[in-house]
């Protein structure tokens, strides 16, 4: 089995040997891209512009280009709009097609792993497939004694990577690395360890299990702000813009009574969606805690453009038995450029945090 990682691990190895002191996040999601440049001074870091550009529909799907022309043409009217200054990038891979597990091996060499991981990914990727996946792995806990070790493996499709620092160059941009979404999550997160982050997308939903500092697991669901937006419009007989804004504007319809003082249709019905979104959450925490005895989850933190509907994380811990549940806040060890709209920005923060976690990516050392 062939797996065709050499070209991009020549290139990703020549991008990251140096550290630019002024790095461009940039998060392409399926509903919107979202920029952050952040510029670094003695290794303190300073949020310097950002900007969101709304996209039309299908023009990313599940993470894929499928228009690249409308794309670079959004992206490039962000940057210009924005005013960055720099031309190192940091991009993200996310989506379906995107793995990223927690392997065990008995204790063995690198080599000899590389090639035992090999063999594994024809259990979660179809083996026409396989050749065509990038993947890289990092040893989170080395086997001592009888234990056994443990592995993080993340792949993706080899075209998603070509293709997304291709577009880049085109603009005129250096990418310096690309990684996947909840790394760059956590880069922004306070008391993260052992938590599981839920990224409420404009589409999807992705769960993140951490595990002392490290994504161990991931899964996707339909459960994006656009499922709640639907519900809007259907139990109000709204177009889907008018339904849109009332969920952005009216931001308490989590707890919105009607005139007799009881909950709202409309209340009901999206509380139904909290409760299927619990639900997920529970599997996905119950299935990994009877597969590891000794997993702890200290605090679910939601995060992403409809983490900010008001009470979702009230009413999501009400149906997860008062876990400890918490809205992303991104900002607080940023210092911030004196010209940004603070209040703007406070207001989209969770929708920013991929790309500020990817522009702060460019200030780490080796």
């Amino acid at each position: 089995m062939k797996v065709k990682t050499s070209k991009f691990v020549q290139i990703a190895k020549r991008l990251m040997q140096a550290r630019p002191a002024t790095t461009i996040g940039i998060d392409i999601g399926s509903g919107a891209i979202k920029v952050a440049e952040i510029h670094w001074d003695h290794g303190n870091p300073e949020l310097k512009t950002v900007g969101i550009a709304e996209l039309p529909v299908n023009i990313v799907r599940d993470g894929y280009i499928v228009n690249k022309t409308v794309l670079a043409e959004t992206m490039q009217r962000l940057l210009a709009v924005c005013g960055v200054v720099g031309r190192h990038v940091v991009l993200s891979v996310s989506g379906q097609s995107v793995l990223v597990r927690e392997l065990r091996f008995p204790a063995m060499s690198t080599v000899e792993l590389r090639q035992a991981i090999k063999w594994e990914l024809d259990k979660y990727i179809p083996p026409a497939e396989v050749d065509n996946y990038y993947f890289d792995f990092a040893v989170v806990s080395p086997a001592c004694q009888e234990q056994e070790m443990k592995v993080l493996l993340v792949a993706a499709p080899l075209e998603r990577i070509i293709t997304l620092t291709d577009l880049t160059k085109a603009l005129g941009f250096k990418p310096v690395a690309i990684e996947i979404e909840p790394l760059a999550l956590y880069r922004t997160m306070d008391k993260a360890d052992n938590s599981i982050v839920v990224d409420l997308g404009a589409y999807l939903c992705q769960l993140h299990i951490f595990q002392q500092g490290v994504p161990l697991v991931s899964r996707f669901i339909p459960l994006g702000g656009v499922r709640y937006t639907e519900v809007i419009m259907q139990t109000m007989n709204l177009d889907f813009h008018e339904a849109e804004r009332m969920k952005l504007r009216q931001k308490l319809l989590l707890d919105c009574p009607d005139m007799s003082g009881e909950n709202s249709s409309v209340t009901n019905c999206l509380k139904l969606l909290v409760a299927e979104l619990s639900r997920e959450i529970c599997r996905m925490m119950d299935y990994y805690k009877m597969q590891n005895r000794s997993a702890i989850i200290d605090r679910i933190i939601l995060t992403g453009g409809s983490a900010q509907l008001l009470n979702l994380a009230g009413k999501l811990a009400e149906q997860l038995e008062d876990t400890n549940v918490v809205v992303h806040t991104p900002l607080t060890e940023i210092q911030l450029a004196p010209s940004l709209d603070t209040e703007w920005l406070t207001s989209k923060a969770p929708q920013l945090a991929v790309a500020i976690g990817l522009a702060l990516r460019g200030g780490e050392s080796d």
